[in-house]
Formats: structure tokens, C-alpha cells, sequence
């Protein structure tokens, strides 16, 4: 039997400058493409939350806003749904989770979208890859499955958003994951393994998509954007081909050997400005 879903982006202080939830839109554009009844709401755009309406709760935590997720996942629980966390903090942290909050039934780790929609649809843990669960008095888990492309996934449901409610532009992810992976402050590898990109013609899609829904600018939102110089440089000028010039935006980093630009074909740039912070690792 399927079950419908609500997807909770709980509070989290951003200041002034706020992005329509991307992770839950992918989450929110898989389940609705598979015929899951689903909703979300924004709690950082002051969303009611209410969890009394849907069989399952999932709630994206991250470790700057998880007491607040744990207070909505306490919530749910007393209300009797099921209780399911993902995101950076469960991914890394699932063991603790579970062992610590057992109003939490279940933790995603990494990527969302097919773990959720298997839930939704009905399937055991055990036969789910890429979970952590309670079995009996132990903690279990089941290994990601990271052989899949990007590119199979939904568009993220960005005609579900009010972008009146935003000060920022949308979220756009060429990959998951980091190429370089050494940086000892960085999480980005063990959250999401090795780096996955999306093609190009994939990303001109929703880009297009979104300036149809009227929106100028974006932000490339990858942890780092020039790992492959090449691909980044082939979605530049794609961009610029398409004429997908407006106002954006991308963080990369500037290991040594690497800090000249990703992009060197004459023409005019789409590119607004870039945050480059130093990387450093063992």
C-alpha cells in the first residue's frame, strides 16, 4: 500500500538571504512522479507544520537545525506516523540517532529519493539500500547503491514554489559529492561518496526550466564546481549557447595548481561572481 508524505524543511537561521529547499523538491518531484500523494512546507518561510495529515514524516536534518528537527520528529511520533530523517547529519550520524531518539524510526543515508520512494511504496528496510533502522535491540543498516545516474532523476518541482517568499534564486547541483575529497574540515565525501555530475544537457533543461517560471538568476550550488575544469567549462558555454546569461552565481575551491579560471573560450561570461575559498588537506 503506498502512503503519502509530508517532507519537512524544519528552521534553520539563514539571515536575509533564503533558497527555495532544493533537496526537498528532488524528494517532493520523485515521489510525485511515482504516484506518492505528497507535500512540503518550509518551516524557514514560517510553513505550519502539521503532522497529523500523512502517514509518513520525512524531515531533513541537518546537524545546525536538528534540535529543532528532533523536536518536529518527537511530534510526529506522538501523533503516530512514522518518523523518517535524512540528510548530512543521519547520513553521517545514524548510529547516534537511533541509539539516542526513538521516536526516529528510520535514517536515509545520502542520496534520498529512491530510499524514500521505496518506503512510501511499502518495502521492508532490509530490502532497501542506503537505510539505518532498529531491528530488535540492534541497529541495522543497509549499503548505498551508488550506481545510478543523476540524470534519471526528476527535475526538482520548482512549479511547486512560491519564489515570492525568496530572497534568493533557486539551487541548481551539477554533482554530488567533491572530487578531491581530502579537505580535513570537509564531510562532503562521506556524505556523498564519490563525485557524480549530471549531463549538460540535463542541467540546460531545468536551467531553461527555470527562467520559464520566470526566474533570472540561480545558483550553482555544487560543492565544488571546477573540480572537472572540463565539465565545468562545457556547461559555461552551454549556458552562454543558450543564452542562460543571467545573474548567478557557484563556489569552487583553489587547490594549488588549480587556481586559473575553469573557463577560457572568448565570449561573454554568464557569471556573476564566484566564492572561492582555500582548501587545504593532509
Amino acid at each position: 500500500m503506498v502512503r503519502s508524505v509530508l517532507l519537512v524543511g524544519p528552521y534553520s537561521k539563514q539571515g536575509t538571504y533564503t533558497n527555495p529547499p532544493t533537496g526537498l523538491l528532488y524528494l517532493h518531484a520523485m515521489l510525485r512522479a511515482n504516484d506518492v500523494p505528497v507535500d512540503w512546507v518550509d518551516e524557514n518561510q514560517h510553513d505550519v507544520i502539521d503532522v497529523t495529515q500523512h502517514d509518513i514524516i520525512g524531515i531533513q536534518m541537518m546537524t545546525s537545525n536538528r534540535h529543532r528537527a528532533l523536536h518536529i520528529a518527537k511530534a510526529a511520533k506522538d501523533a503516530g506516523k512514522f518518523v523518517v530523517v535524512g540528510g548530512p547529519h543521519p547520513t553521517l550520524m545514524w548510529k547516534q540517532v537511533l541509539e539516542n531518539y526513538p521516536y526516529i524510526d528510520l535514517c536515509v543515508i545520502g542520496d534520498g529519493e529512491y530510499p524514500l520512494l521505496d518506503i512510501a511504496q511499502g518495502k521492508q528496510p532490509a530490502f532497501i539500500p542506503g537505510v539505518a533502522w532498529r531491528n530488535g535491540r540492534e541497529i541495522a543498516h543497509t549499503t548505498r547503491n551508488l550506481n545510478w545516474s543523476l540524470d534519471a532523476l526528476p527535475l526538482p518541482s520548482f512549479d511547486a514554489v512560491d519564489f515570492s517568499r525568496y530572497v534568493g534564486g533557486a539551487r541548481v547541483f551539477y554533482s554530488r559529492g567533491c572530487g578531491h575529497g581530502k579537505c580535513i574540515f570537509c564531510s562532503v565525501a562521506a556524505q556523498w561518496g564519490p563525485q557524480r555530475w549530471r549531463s549538460v544537457d540535463n542541467m540546460i533543461q531545468e536551467m531553461q526550466w527555470l527562467k520559464d517560471l520566470g526566474q533570472s538568476g540561480f545558483a550553482l550550488y555544487d560543492d565544488c564546481m571546477t573540480c572537472d575544469r572540463d565539465r565545468a567549462a562545457a556547461l559555461f558555454q552551454a549556458m552562454i549557447d543558450s543564452d542562460l546569461t543571467g545573474m548567478w552565481w557557484c563556489c569552487t575551491t583553489a587547490p594549488a595548481g588549480q587556481t586559473r579560471t575553469a573557463s577560457t573560450r572568448p565570449g561573454p561570461s554568464p557569471i556573476a561572481w564566484t566564492k572561492m575559498p582555500a582548501a587545504t588537506g593532509p
